[in-house]
């Protein structure tokens, strides 16, 4: 496909997308106007998830999503501790890249006491489940 069926195809032009995405373009050596082969706008971030331990890799995009995602790992470094006040000082039901930053009060988890279950011990004592 040449570059005027692409243009076509797309109704946008070379001129515009320079206008609009300066970043996304290089000129060769050659001369020759070349697309660049990464997105520097966008940034993978580990975020943590429910599970303990476990990180979630997701897309920011821009560097108020990067900042935010930032700013939410030492909020919820913070909560852990007990102080509060940069979780709530972060903007409610935002989503990066699908991924919602959780930003509620969240009760500390506690192991539940086993339940006892009748007839367990026997079973237990008898084969040692």
């Amino acid at each position: 496909m040449s570059r005027r069926d692409a243009e076509e195809l797309a109704g946008v032009t070379v001129r515009t997308a320079l206008h609009y995405f300066p970043k996304a373009f290089f000129i060769n050596s050659n001369g020759q106007l070349r697309v660049t082969g990464y997105d520097r706008y966008v940034a993978r971030v580990q975020l943590l998830t429910t599970r303990a331990g476990k990180f979630e890799i997701v897309r920011a995009r821009g560097s108020y999503q990067r900042s935010l995602c930032g700013r939410w790992l030492n909020a919820l470094k913070a909560a852990g501790r007990g102080d509060f006040g940069p979780i709530d000082a972060l903007p409610k039901n935002v989503f990066i890249h699908s991924y919602r930053l959780a930003t509620a009060h969240l009760a500390k988890q506690t192991e539940r006491p086993t339940e006892k279950v009748p007839g367990r011990k026997a079973r237990d004592q008898e084969g040692e489940v």
